[in-house]
C-alpha cells in the first residue's frame, strides 16, 4: 500500500509538471488567469493546428505520468534491505515537492489563498506591495457603473477601434528590435499616445483585454465552469458598447477568428453591438476560400473588410463605432499575410516577421482611414489587446519594459502628444470617451487618463493589484448575475433551453440553489473536459440541485430515473423527496416547490447511496457497482488483487495487482495468477459468438497451467447474448452460481492452489462487480525470502 501511495504522488507530480509546462508554453507565466478562463469558457474555435507540438508534448507527459510510477514501483520500491530507507526518503520528499510545486502555488494564489512565496502568475506591473502587506479595499470603493452619456451640442464623433493581437509597445524598443516597426513608431508621434499602459490580472488574454478596455474590470468567471451556456456575457456590467448604443451609435465588430472562441461573440452581442461578424460570417466572402491561417482570416483580408465597413457606415447619418481584432501576430509564431513585403532581418524569428508585416498593414490602414473625408469627424484608436504571451521573441521581450500600445488619432486634430501617466487597460474606455467628447468619465475600475489628477487615480498599483483583484473575486463573480428563480424554473427539452426569470439558458446544465430555493450558481459543460457529473461529485448530501441532462447520465445519480432523451432531477443529493422526470413536454418547478425541496429532510442512507454511485462513476465509469471486500478471502499470492467484472458496451473488465494489469475480452475468461500476482489468460468463452458444446476447461487444463497460485473466472461485458446454459462448458467445476449468469450479468469466481474450493460473486443484470482480495501472508513471506536470496 505504501508503494501505491508513493507512486500515486509521484504520478501527480509528473502530471502537475506537465500542466505547468503546457500552460507556460502558451502564457510564458505558467498557470495564470487566462488558463483558468479558457478551461472554463471552452476552446471551441481555437486554432488547434498551431499547437500540434504542444499537444504531442502533453501526450508524452501523460505516458510518462503512467510509465515512470510503474518503473518506480517495479524497480525502486522493491522488497529488500534498502526498502525502509527508500520509502522513508520518498514518503518525506514527494509530499514536500507536491506542496511547493509551482502549479500548486499558482492555482492556490489564483483562488485567493495567501502564500508566503510570492509567485506571480500574470503581468502585474504596478508598484506592487509584497503579498500580505497591503490592505485590500472593498470593490465599491473603486468600481463605478456610469449612467447614460449626456447629449452633446455638436455632431457625435465616430469611433474606429482596432485591437492588435499581442502587439505590445515593447516592439518599438530600438535597442531590442531595431527597425522592427518603423511605420507605426513614426505614426505614434502623430497621435495622442500613452507610454505606461500596464496589464493587470484578468486582462492578459484577448477576451480579458477586451473586457478590461471596454468595461474597466478584470475578467473573472465563476469556476470551475463553462460559461458558454449562459445567455449573456457579464450582464451586470456596463461597457463601452452599451454606452455608445444608448447614445445613438450604430455598433459593429469584425474579427478574423471564430466568434465562439472564449465567448467573444456573446460578449459583443451582450453589450450593445448591432452587427457581430467573425470567421464563419466573413469566410463566405473570400475570393480564395483556402487563404486562411490556423486561426482564421489574414489581416490583409480583414482590413479590406474593415475599410469597406467604415465607408458604408460613414455614408449613413447616425454616428457609429466600428471595432476590429487582428490575428497575424498571434502567438507563438504569427502568420504574416501574403501581401507583406520582405522579412525582418534574416527572417529567422517567425513572430518578428509577423510583427514586421503587421507594422506595414496597420500603417497602411491608418493612412487610408485618415485620407477619408469622413475622418474629420472620426476618432481612430489602435491598441494592444494584451501584451504578448509566449512566442519566439519572449526572451527579448523580457529584457524590455512590458507595456501595452495605445494610440488615438483624432480627425479633428484636437488631441495629440505623449502621456506617461501610469495606467492600466482598465483606463482605456474612459479615456476613449473623453476623446469622443465625454470627459471625466469613470467606467468600472477605469478612469479618464486625460482628466486632471489622472496620476492620483492610479490607485490599484499602490494597493497591490493582484492581491486586490483576487480579494474581489466574490463581487466580481456576482456581475455574471445568475437569475434567482423567484418565478420558478421551466425546462423545455424540445428547444434545448431552461427558462428562469425571463432568461433562457442552454442544456445540459446544473443549478445549485441556496437554502431558500434561490439559485447560487449555474454550471455548464460546453467545450470543456469537466462534466456536470464531475460537478455533482463535489456536492454535499444537503445541497439542493437542479440537473437537466441525458436520461442515461441521470441514472448515475438516481438508478430509478426514467428513460428518454432528457431528464430532470430537482432536490437535495441526500433527500428522499426529489422531483425526477423524463422531459416529453415542458417541465415546470415552481418557486413554492423549490422552497419545499429546500426544506426537505436529508436521509443519510439516500445521500450515501447517491454519493457512492457518483464516486463509482467518476472512478470506474459505472455507477451500479457492488464492491466485495471479504476479510476472509485471501488472494493466495504476495499482493492484494482487484478484479473488475463490468458489463455493457464501453466498459473494461480488469485484473489489477501491484505487478500486473490485464484487460479482459468479451465473454467468460479463465486467468491463471502466479505467486508474484502476474496474470496469464488461459482461455475465453465468447457466449455471444456461435459456439459448440465444447468444454471450456477441465481439471486437467488447470494442471497444465504450471505453478499457478490461483485461478480466476471473470465475465467481461457479457458471458452470453442468448439463453444458454454456461455450466455445460465447465463440467468439472463446482460453480453453483454460474447457472444464474445471464445476459450482461457480472460474475467472478476465484480459487487458490492451497484451497481449491471456488468462491463466487454474482451481480444483477446491467450492474458491475468489483472483488478485492487481500494478500496471503504465507505467500508474501515466501516471496520475501526468495527475493532476499
Amino acid at each position: 500500500m505504501e508503494s501505491i501511495v508513493v507512486a500515486s504522488v509521484f504520478s501527480l507530480l509528473i502530471t502537475l509538471t506537465g500542466v505547468y509546462l503546457t500552460a507556460d508554453y502558451f502564457t510564458g507565466q505558467g498557470v495564470d488567469r487566462s488558463v483558468l478562463f479558457h478551461l472554463q469558457a471552452g476552446f471551441s474555435g481555437a486554432g488547434w493546428r498551431e499547437y500540434l507540438p504542444a499537444m504531442a508534448m502533453a501526450t508524452v507527459g501523460v505516458v510518462l505520468a503512467i510509465w515512470l510510477p510503474w518503473l518506480l514501483c517495479r524497480h525502486v520500491l522493491v522488497v529488500g534491505s534498502a526498502r525502509s530507507a527508500r520509502h522513508l526518503v520518498l514518503v518525506l520528499l514527494l509530499p514536500l515537492l507536491l506542496a511547493v510545486h509551482p502549479t500548486t502555488l499558482q492555482v492556490l494564489e489564483l483562488y485567493g489563498v495567501a502564500l508566503p512565496l510570492g509567485i506571480g502568475s500574470e503581468q502585474d506591473d504596478g508598484a506592487s506591495v509584497a503579498a500580505g502587506q497591503a490592505e485590500t479595499a472593498p470593490l465599491e470603493q473603486f468600481f463605478v457603473t456610469p449612467g447614460n452619456l449626456e447629449a452633446q451640442g455638436r455632431p457625435l464623433k465616430n469611433l474606429v477601434f482596432i485591437y492588435l493581437e499581442s502587439f505590445e509597445r515593447t516592439y518599438f524598443d530600438e535597442a531590442l528590435f531595431p527597425g522592427l516597426a518603423p511605420n507605426l513608431k513614426a505614426l505614434e508621434k502623430q497621435s495622442l499616445h500613452f507610454t505606461d499602459i500596464r496589464s493587470f490580472e484578468g486582462a492578459g488574454f484577448t477576451i480579458g483585454g477586451m473586457v478590461a478596455s471596454q468595461c474597466g474590470l478584470p475578467l473573472i468567471s465563476p469556476g470551475p465552469n463553462s460559461m458558454n451556456g449562459m445567455d449573456q456575457f457579464l450582464p451586470g456590467v456596463t461597457c463601452l458598447g452599451d454606452l455608445l448604443a444608448n447614445a445613438g451609435y450604430r455598433t459593429a465588430f469584425l474579427g478574423g477568428a471564430s466568434l465562439e472562441f472564449a465567448g467573444k461573440g456573446k460578449f459583443y452581442h451582450s453589450h450593445g453591438f448591432d452587427s457581430v461578424e467573425g470567421l464563419t460570417e466573413l469566410k463566405a466572402t473570400l475570393p480564395d476560400p483556402d487563404y486562411l491561417s490556423y486561426w482564421g482570416l489574414y489581416d490583409d483580408t480583414l482590413f479590406g473588410h474593415v475599410t469597406k465597413r467604415y465607408e458604408t457606415m460613414a455614408a449613413g447619418r447616425e454616428p457609429f463605432a466600428l471595432f476590429a481584432l487582428t490575428l497575424d501576430t498571434h502567438h507563438p509564431n504569427g502568420h504574416p499575410s501574403a501581401s507583406c513585403q520582405g522579412q525582418y532581418g534574416d527572417g529567422s524569428n517567425p513572430i518578428l516577421n509577423a510583427v514586421h508585416c503587421s507594422d506595414q498593414l496597420v500603417a497602411q490602414f491608418i493612412q487610408r482611414i485618415r485620407r477619408s473625408p469622413a475622418f474629420a469627424n472620426t476618432l481612430l484608436v489602435v491598441a494592444s489587446d494584451h501584451v504578448a504571451l509566449r512566442n519566439t521573441a519572449t526572451d527579448l521581450l523580457k529584457q524590455g519594459e512590458r507595456r501595452n500600445l495605445l494610440m488615438l488619432f483624432d480627425g479633428a486634430q484636437e488631441l495629440a502628444g505623449a502621456h506617461d501617466v501610469p495606467a492600466s487597460t482598465f483606463d482605456t474606455g474612459p479615456t476613449v470617451l473623453h476623446a469622443l467628447g465625454w470627459p471625466d468619465m469613470k467606467l468600472g475600475l477605469g478612469r479618464d487618463l486625460l482628466a486632471s489628477g489622472a496620476r492620483e487615480n492610479f490607485r490599484l498599483a499602490v494597493l497591490n493589484p493582484r492581491q486586490q483583484i483576487r480579494a474581489w473575486r466574490e463581487p466580481l463573480d456576482a456581475l455574471w448575475q445568475f437569475p434567482s428563480a423567484s418565478g420558478g424554473v421551466t425546462v423545455d427539452a424540445g428547444s434545448g433551453h431552461v427558462a428562469i426569470d425571463g432568461r433562457e439558458f442552454l442544456l445540459p446544465m446544473l443549478m445549485h440553489f441556496d437554502s431558500e430555493g434561490e439559485i447560487e450558481t449555474l454550471q455548464f459543460e460546453f467545450d470543456t473536459r469537466e462534466t456536470l457529473v464531475d460537478r455533482l461529485g463535489e456536492k454535499d448530501i444537503g445541497d439542493l440541485v437542479g440537473w437537466v441532462d441525458d436520461c442515461e447520465r441521470m441514472k448515475i445519480l438516481d438508478g430509478s430515473a426514467p428513460t428518454g432523451d432528457y431528464c430532470a432531477f430537482f432536490g437535495k443529493i441526500g433527500a428522499k423527496a426529489v422531483a425526477v422526470a423524463a422531459l416529453q413536454e415542458p417541465f415546470e418547478v415552481s418557486a413554492h416547490h423549490l422552497q419545499a425541496l429546500a426544506e426537505a429532510p436529508v436521509s443519510e442512507r439516500a445521500g450515501a447511496l447517491r454519493q457512492r454511485r457518483l464516486a463509482n462513476y467518476l472512478q470506474y465509469g459505472a455507477a451500479d457497482i457492488a464492491t466485495h471486500r471479504d476479510a476472509q478471502a485471501e488472494s493466495g499470492v504476495r499482493y492484494p488483487l482487484t478484479i473488475r467484472s463490468f458489463t455493457g458496451p464501453g466498459t473494461a473488465s480488469l485484473l489489477i495487482s501491484k505487478r500486473d494489469r490485464m484487460r479482459l475480452p468479451r465473454g467468460i475468461n479463465l486467468v491463471a495468477i502466479d505467486h508474484d500476482a502476474r496474470f496469464t489468460l488461459l482461455k475465453t468463452l465468447d457466449g455471444c459468438a456461435e459456439l459448440s458444446d465444447e468444454v471450456m476447461v477441465s481439471a486437467g487444463d488447470l494442471a497444465l497451467a504450471g505453478d499457478a497460485a490461483a485461478h480466476a473466472l471473470v465475465v467481461s461485458d457479457s458471458a452470453i447474448c442468448t439463453d444458454r446454459a454456461l455450466t455445460r462448458h465447465f463440467p468439472d467445476f463446482p460453480l453453483a452460481e454460474l447457472a444464474e449468469v445471464g445476459v450482461r450479468v457480472p460474475y467472478v469466481a476465484y480459487a487458490t492452489a492451497n484451497s481449491p474450493a471456488w468462491r463466487e460473486w454474482v451481480g444483477f443484470a446491467g450492474s458491475h462487480l468489483i472483488v478485492k482480495l487481500r494478500a496471503s501472508p504465507a505467500a508474501s513471506l515466501a516471496g520475501r525470502a526468495t527475493s532476499d536470496q
